[in-house]
């Protein structure tokens, strides 16, 4: 047993990654919001970079996001920040109207209704993209491929009868 002073253990130990990225929580959040800015696009609108804050940095995470995907989530982000503002016309102006004609008095959707809802339908599409709903998670973790029609052709062959 050998004597004297204990190594100071951090200074030699270079911690585990995984992808080329720290398993240490705290740095991860960090690395991925460092990725995140460095591919946030110079000139969105406030709306909707503050989206891109938000979703990016989650995204990165996870490792879905990738430079060839930015403009998919900068569409992404003003879905969002599109449906953001269609709700704040809704708070205020409400979801319906009411007309009178000759039908006597009739209450009519807002144009910003159908706006508001196929919106909401490409961000349900975007969110599945990048996987950003439970199914489509789960999806994209159990994606171990269907493998090639051909794989085991040399099996076959060499059983063949002949």
């Amino acid at each position: 047993m050998a004597r004297g002073r204990k190594p100071d253990i951090k200074d030699n130990v270079i911690p585990l990654t995984v992808d080329g990225r720290s398993r240490d929580p705290e740095a991860r959040k960090r690395e991925s919001a460092e990725q995140a800015a460095a591919l946030k696009p110079s000139g969105m609108p406030k709306d909707v970079a503050r989206f891109w804050d938000d979703v990016a940095p989650a995204l990165a995470e996870r490792n879905r996001l990738d430079p060839l995907f930015v403009w998919s989530l900068v569409e992404l982000c003003h879905c969002l920040a599109k449906m953001a503002e269609y709700r704040d016309a809704f708070r205020a102006l409400g979801e319906t109207y009411e007309v009178f004609g000759r039908n006597g008095k009739q209450m009519k959707s807002r144009p910003e209704v159908a706006q508001f809802n196929e919106t909401r339908r490409t961000a349900l599409r975007l969110f599945a993209e990048f996987g950003m709903t439970p199914s489509a998670a789960r999806a994209l973790n159990s994606a171990v491929g269907q493998g090639d029609l051909f794989d085991d052709f040399d099996d076959f062959a060499s059983n063949r009868v002949t």
